[in-house]
Formats: C-alpha cells, sequence, structure tokens
C-alpha cells in the first residue's frame, strides 16, 4: 500500500510540474510582449525551483526525527494551499526597467512555494520509503518520476493546451495539486504509526568528494548536450515547431530506462553506438549536409546514446540509500549548470556553436577513458591500447577540423536570445544572380542582389506581384497620397524598395542583431524613397505605445510578417492583437499577413479575424522565380474596403478561397498549433 502511495505521488508531483511550466509562461508571454526572454526567465525560475525543492528535500531529511520531518513538510504543505487556485486574472505585472527580473518575481510570487514543494517530492518520499521498507533498489521510483514528467510533457501540447484554454488548464493543475495533497497526507500519516528504522549505509564510508563531483560532471554533460542539440537542430536544420519535445522526451526516457532497474544499462553496448552516431554526426557536419530527416535521426540517436552513458554510469555510481536525496540534489544542479552553460555562458562568451561541440567532446572523453580502462586489464593487448589511443587522435582532429573549418560565403553571423543570424554572398558565374541572404538558423529573412542596377529590386516574399507588393500598389491607386505603414519584422528590409517618396514605414524589430544587420550589410533602407523608423521591441506592447502617442497618425496599411519561422508569436495573431490592429488602421486601409510556411497553415485562423472584425479574407499565392529573387509566398489581406475586390478582379488576379468550414479561433487564453500543422502528429 505505501509503495503504491509513494509510486503516486512521484508520478504526480512529476506530472504537476511538467504542467504548470508552459502554463505560466504561455500566460507571461503576451503581458510582456511575447518576447524570448519570458521563456529563458521562465526556464531559468522552474530549474532553480527544482533545485531548491531537492536541497529542501536534503536538509529536511537531514533531521534525526522523521516525525519532525513530516511535521514540517505538513506545515509548508498546508501553507502552499494558500497559493492555490491559481488566479491568472489578478497577476499584476511589475513596471520594472529589467523585465526578466520582472518574470522571476512574478512566478515566485504566484507558485514558488507549490512548486518546491512537489520538486521535493521524488527524492522525499523515495527517502521515507526507504525509511519503512527495505530495498536494495529504490532508484526506480525516479523511473516513475520521470514517466510523469514525460506524461507531461507530451499530454501538455498534444491534448491540453489543444482542447482547454489556460484559465481552464489553472483550474485543472489545482485539482492536480489537491490530489497530490491528499496523497502526501497519506503517506505522512503511515509514517507517523509506523515506526520508521533507521538508514544505515551499506557499506559504512561516506560519500567522496570525488563521487559527488563525477554526479556533478555526468548530469551537466547531459543537460548541457540536451539544450545544445535541440538548438542546433531547431536553428540549423528543422524549424518544425514543438520540435523541442522530442530531444527533451528522449532525455527523459533515458532517465526512465537507466533507474528502472541496476542493470538496465549495457555499458559496451552504449559506447559503441555513442562512437557509430558521433563519427556520423561530425562528417555530417564537416561535410555541410544538414538536411533532411535523416540527419534529424541521426543527432537524436547521438543524444540518446550520449544521455544513456551519462546516466547510465550515474546509476553504476549511485549511493547508499543514506544518501539518496544528496544524490538527487546533485544531479538537479548539475541539470541547471548545463542550462546557465548553454543559454548563458556560451551566448555570452562563445560563438560558432561552442555550446555544442564542447559537451560533445567532454562526453567523446568520457566514454573514452572508459573504453580505455574496458581495456586495460590483463585481457588487453597491446594492439588494443594504440587503436583507442589512435580513436582518440582521429576524434579530436575531426572535431579540431570541424571548429575551425572556414565557414565559405558567411559574412557575419550573431547568435541571441532570439536566435542565430547570418548573412551570406552566394556568388554566381552571372553576376546578375549573385545574392546576399540573411537566413535564421535555416528560415530565409531576406535577399538582395550584389549587382548595383538590381540592389533596390523587391525580392523574395515582396515582390511587387506578392501579396504586400499588391497591397502597396492597390494604396498607391486607391489614395493617391503618400501612405503610412507598419510593418512587424524587420527583416533585410526589402518592403522599403517598394514605397514611394513621402510614404512613410515603421519597422517593429523585437532583435537588435537584425536591427543591425539590415543596416550595415544591406541598402534597401538606406536607398529607400520613403523615410524609414526602425522600433527595436515587441511589435504588441511598441503599438500600444504608437497608439497613445502625440504625433499617433493611422497605418494605411499595417504588415505582420513573423509567422515563417519555427517560434510562430501567437500574441501577434489573437483576437487582441487584431483589435489593437484595427484600432491603428486608417479607413480603408488593408491589414496584410505573410502566411508562408513549410509546417504550419494558418489560415483557419486569419479567415476567423477577419470574420470577427467584419473585414473581407484575400489569401494570394505567389510562385518562385530565381531570375528576380522571386520565393514562394503566401500572403492574406484582410480590409473593409469594398473597392479591393473589383480591383483584384479588374487586375485578373483571384484570391484563393479558404475553406469555410475550418476555422480556428485563436485568443490570448487559448491558441494552439497543433491543429495547423501540415505534418500531423496524431
Amino acid at each position: 500500500m505505501f509503495q503504491i502511495l509513494v509510486g503516486s505521488g512521484i508520478f504526480t508531483s512529476a506530472l504537476l510540474l511538467f504542467f504548470i511550466q508552459p502554463l505560466l509562461a504561455k500566460h507571461l508571454l503576451p503581458q510582456f510582449g511575447g518576447s524570448a526572454f519570458v521563456w529563458v526567465a521562465s526556464i531559468l525560475f522552474f530549474q532553480s525551483g527544482l533545485l531548491l525543492g531537492y536541497l529542501y528535500a536534503y536538509l529536511l531529511t537531514k533531521l534525526p526525527s522523521v516525525r519532525a520531518q513530516v511535521f514540517i513538510h505538513f506545515v509548508l504543505l498546508a501553507a502552499s494551499l494558500f497559493f492555490i487556485p491559481i488566479h491568472l486574472d489578478n497577476i499584476v505585472i511589475a513596471n520594472n526597467q529589467w523585465p526578466p527580473a520582472s518574470v522571476l518575481l512574478l512566478l515566485s510570487s504566484i507558485i514558488l512555494l507549490p512548486f518546491t514543494i512537489i520538486s521535493a517530492s521524488s527524492p522525499l518520499l523515495q527517502q521515507w520509503y526507504c525509511r519503512i521498507e527495505r530495498t536494495d533498489f529504490p532508484y526506480y521510483f525516479y523511473s516513475i518520476s520521470n514517466a510523469g514528467s514525460l506524461l507531461g510533457l507530451l499530454g501538455y501540447p498534444l491534448f491540453i493546451e489543444s482542447l482547454i484554454g489556460l484559465k481552464a488548464q489553472a483550474t485543472v493543475w489545482t485539482c492536480l495539486y489537491l490530489g497530490y495533497c491528499f496523497i502526501c497526507l497519506l503517506c505522512m500519516s503511515i509514517l507517523f504509526k509506523t515506526k520508521p528504522q533507521a538508514l544505515i549505509p551499506q557499506h559504512g564510508d561516506p560519500v567522496s568528494s570525488a563521487k559527488i563531483g563525477l554526479w556533478l560532471f555526468l548530469s551537466f554533460l547531459s543537460s548541457a548536450l540536451l539544450l545544445a542539440v535541440t538548438q542546433f537542430l531547431t536553428q540549423n536544420i528543422i524549424n518544425l515547431p514543438l520540435m523541442w519535445v522530442i530531444p527533451l522526451g528522449l532525455y527523459l526516457i533515458t532517465f526512465i530506462v537507466t533507474f528502472a532497474h541496476a542493470k538496465s544499462y549495457d555499458r559496451n553496448f552504449w559506447l559503441a553506438s555513442f562512437a557509430i552516431w558521433l563519427g556520423l554526426t561530425l562528417w555530417l557536419i564537416y561535410k555541410d549536409v544538414l538536411v533532411g530527416y535523416d540527419v534529424v535521426l541521426i543527432l537524436l540517436a547521438l543524444l540518446y546514446s550520449a544521455c544513456m552513458i551519462c546516466h547510465g554510469e550515474l546509476i553504476l555510481h549511485k549511493p547508499d540509500q543514506s544518501a539518496l536525496t544528496a544524490f538527487y540534489l546533485i544531479i538537479a544542479l548539475g541539470g541547471v549548470l548545463g542550462s546557465l552553460f548553454v543559454n548563458i555562458v556560451a551566448y555570452v562568451l562563445l560563438g560558432k556553436w561552442w555550446d555544442f561541440y564542447i559537451p560533445l567532446l567532454l562526453i567523446s572523453c568520457v566514454s573514452l577513458i572508459l573504453i580505455y580502462q574496458q581495456l586495460s586489464g590483463s585481457e588487453s593487448s597491446w594492439k588494443q591500447k594504440i587503436f583507442v589511443l589512435g580513436g582518440i587522435a582521429a576524434f579530436l582532429t575531426l572535431v579540431v577540423f570541424n571548429i575551425l573549418k572556414p565557414q565559405n560565403e558567411v559574412i557575419a553571423e550573431k547568435r541571441s536570445l532570439y536566435g542565430y543570424i547570418r548573412v551570406f554572398d552566394h556568388i554566381e558565374r552571372n553576376d546578375q544572380l549573385s545574392i546576399r541572404e540573411l537566413r535564421h538558423g535555416n528560415t530565409l529573412h531576406g535577399m538582395q542582389f550584389l549587382n548595383p542596377q538590381r540592389q533596390q529590386w523587391p525580392t523574395t516574399y515582396y515582390t511587387r506581384n506578392a501579396g504586400v507588393g499588391l497591397a502597396i500598389e492597390y494604396l498607391h491607386e486607391h489614395l493617391q497620397r503618400p501612405i503610412n505603414i507598419a510593418v512587424i519584422g524587420l527583416g533585410t528590409g526589402t518592403i522599403a524598395s517598394l514605397a514611394l517618396p513621402k510614404d512613410h514605414i515603421d519597422f517593429y524589430e523585437v532583435d537588435e542583431n537584425v536591427n543591425e544587420f539590415a543596416h550595415r550589410y544591406f541598402t534597401f533602407l538606406k536607398q529607400s524613397a520613403a523615410t524609414t523608423d526602425v522600433i527595436v521591441g515587441d511589435a504588441r506592447l511598441s503599438m500600444v505605445k504608437k497608439r497613445f502617442a502625440k504625433d499617433f497618425k493611422a497605418y494605411d496599411l499595417i504588415v505582420a510578417d513573423a509567422f515563417n519561422g519555427d517560434a510562430i508569436p501567437f500574441h501577434l495573431l489573437t483576437e487582441e492583437a487584431m483589435s489593437l490592429y484595427r484600432q491603428l488602421l486608417a479607413k480603408d486601409g488593408i491589414i496584410a499577413f505573410h502566411i508562408s510556411n513549410i509546417f504550419i497553415n494558418l489560415v483557419p485562423v486569419t479567415s476567423q479575424l477577419a470574420q470577427k472584425q467584419g473585414f473581407e479574407h484575400y489569401w494570394l499565392k505567389n510562385n518562385s522565380d530565381r531570375k528576380i529573387g522571386q520565393a514562394k509566398s503566401d500572403w492574406v489581406l484582410v480590409s473593409a474596403n469594398p473597392e479591393l475586390a473589383s480591383w483584384f478582379a479588374a487586375h485578373h488576379i483571384t484570391p484563393e478561397r479558404p475553406d469555410s468550414n475550418y476555422k480556428i479561433d485563436w485568443t490570448d487564453d487559448n491558441n494552439s498549433i497543433l491543429p495547423l500543422l501540415k505534418i500531423k502528429l496524431l
């Protein structure tokens, strides 16, 4: 009975952890303008909260009296009930000059105590179980914990997010938390009624500093590689939304497998597997073959085998039951350090994907040391040792070549919280076709011809016969005056080449690096006939400020061009955002949505937004034409102006008709990309 209760409590607490994280982050996102720092600050808070919970469990179990432990935990559990239910409407944004601090303070005020309590559950309940039931291997409970985490990880985006809104999600989470509290009370009542046994180290020796260092090192490596591989995949190979779920799921599965049973980790098999996937990965990177799902599978296999080694070695070097909470505390600390390394140290100090190479290099060194130890026994010949040393030398040589390999045609590159951007030159034999591109990962964000005679040609998604080009042409003809334009997303500033003298364009760009590159490496803004301003910051927040500025002038055209990457800023495509756009829009104005996306069909959202605002919906498709630098594009124009339809007919333009029966409401409270995926996950 006690075993079932402990397992249920551990599973439920892990499920709650992975449920509350995206719930609160998604709620705060539009209130802070949808900026990436919300996700980064949220991850930092939740990892720190997990570490705090493990530290609490470690310190609590140091008390000699189990009844004292139970009493303290009962008091904190009761105190945590004052933080629920979570009322999302009552969350007030603090006026802080450093927004990430506001996120951390808000999350602390909302959920810190309940989050700490559920974070402590896995190590604390395991330790209490060992005081009631004698067992040689209590670590299988950690497998149960990670199974709960995996269910929360997959269940939230696949089911919960797509079925109910944020407020309803908060209610469901509150009910689950109350159920978890009831399970904890049952466990504590059994502890009170039963005389707990003392935990005596089986070998009688304390945990050494070297062993603690090994735990920390191995957990750091797996965490750092997880984040590095995730970023590498999403920014270089495949911009599929929810791509971060798959690597994290594999990471959790390795914990489930290795901690399920003492003999579930086969060192030789996973060392050989890691060597194979590592060789393939480094060769593909060196040859610049980073396209296709087979490459994704190779990188995921590399991550899985590496995590199996790290977590398998953790379980081989596990402590006695008396040091169980310390063991989990160090694992959590290693996870936080791995996250800090990738998100802060590598971001600030390093470049060229050192955050990917360094964990990979260190795990490889660990693997080679393990192989050498396997071969260093009496049965190993000097030939085997030379073979291993030769393998080390070959690996290091390949890594150095990958790191130092010159980046052909790369003019500039920079990383930020918003991703990895690069400027490429592609020189052709026919200099009329030589171009310069701006890319965010593998997503094209603008292109310019290098030939001076073609430099001001509008290109890619912004040619004159693309949706935005047609909108600007119509407004010039219809209004017979200079027009005022707002563009969400700067890219290379190509839209500026479509403007006429005395037009004005406000570009809203969230990433300062994009602004810098657009001015330094491209000439669309400098040579535009219009006057241009670049407003750095989140578009929605900046537009609210613009709306109430004294010199505000309504926009004739609002261009929303932020949806062709992997991280769809949903807060720019909700009913609340559309209401803001309408307040900023002049009479007979047009809102243009650039919805070109390989993986997501946004037409059901835009058609519903148009219908609710009483606008007509025009879906315009365009094919690619390399000779003029035109890329395949999808645009949606929405407007209340009835003359726009007649203008299209007069110019023999036939917009596509969306499926009238397939429309999806997106609000700040309820939005999910799952129904919109062109690649179905279920």
